[in-house]
């Protein structure tokens, strides 16, 4: 039982890695890197999506093969109430975060955009990030 272990750390940590620096994995990507037969590749992808540690983020559309990603590496948002206003050629983005973290998260996420954004505001009981 401890093989089948260190093989699902294996193929789990080859994920996570593909989904960091590429986005997203292939079946091919993991066998490849496994030097493993395809099929064992993809029962290893069935599996872990089964146990819900990947996900399908692009379905198999004729010759191009589906895209997966380890779900632990996704970034899950606590922003709600999303919303946009437009006044001519000025538009302001407005959403409400549930923590302090993604809080300053988004501030400098948003602030990184540069370009058209003017200027990243928060406002409420949450302290500025420093």
């Amino acid at each position: 039982m401890s093989r089948v272990l260190e093989r699902r750390k294996q193929y789990l940590r080859l994920m996570r890695q593909a989904t960091l620096e590429r986005g997203s994995f292939t079946v091919a990507d993991i066998a490849e890197a496994t030097d493993t037969p395809r099929s064992t590749a993809q029962d290893w992808v069935n599996r872990l999506i089964e146990e819900g540690c990947v996900l399908l983020t692009e379905e198999q559309r004729g010759r191009h093969a589906a895209r997966y990603a380890a779900s632990s590496v996704v970034p899950e948002s606590a922003c709600r109430r999303i919303f946009t206003t437009i006044d001519g050629d000025q538009v302001e983005i407005y959403h409400e975060c549930m923590s302090g973290g993604c809080a300053a998260f988004c501030e400098f996420h948003h602030a990184r955009a540069g370009g058209a954004l003017q200027s990243v505001r928060r406002d409420g009981t949450l302290p500025p990030s420093r």
